[in-house]
């Protein structure tokens, strides 16, 4: 059995107005401390590994605090999906099950590391991972994502 997760992360430094929010919302979750300016979220509902749900929640984050969310979904270490949204707008959605999917260049773009984009491409890209939790700790650090936000969801 392999790990099942789903986080959002936001980039942004608003960790109380974050914790407002989620509260305000009647939102079961856990929040991490800001690391590097970014604020991750661990949703309880998210963690029954609905995509639409996770969808729902990152597109309204990213939308509240003007900012970009990463959101992450490890199912059995099978498949990884993320998807990006940035003022509650999809800019790219990549699954490991279907290696053409996503834009490196989109998420090298968003965070900063353009000159990383061979290698963010290539992480994406790599047809044979055993776990998809090294994919995701691969793809997070060179994205400069900090790697609290790798193997963790609400349970």
């Amino acid at each position: 059995m392999g790990n099942f997760y789903t986080n959002v992360t936001l980039r942004t430094t608003e960790r109380q107005a974050v914790t407002d929010h989620m509260r305000a919302q009647g939102r079961l979750c856990f929040i991490s401390p800001v690391s590097h300016g970014f604020t991750t979220i661990y949703d309880r509902l998210c963690e029954e590994q609905d995509v639409q749900d996770l969808e729902t929640l990152a597109a309204e984050l990213s939308a509240r605090f003007h900012c970009a969310a990463l959101a992450v979904l490890n199912h059995d270490d099978d498949v990884l999906w993320i998807s990006l949204a940035r003022d509650g707008e999809w800019v790219t959605t990549y699954s490991s099950d279907h290696i053409a999917s996503g834009s490196a260049w989109k998420l090298a773009q968003e965070f900063r590391v353009l000159g990383l984009l061979p290698l963010v491409w290539f992480l994406m890209r790599w047809p044979v991972v055993l776990f998809e939790i090294w994919r995701h700790w691969a793809i997070t650090a060179a994205l400069g994502i900090p790697n609290f936000t790798v193997g963790f969801g609400y349970t």
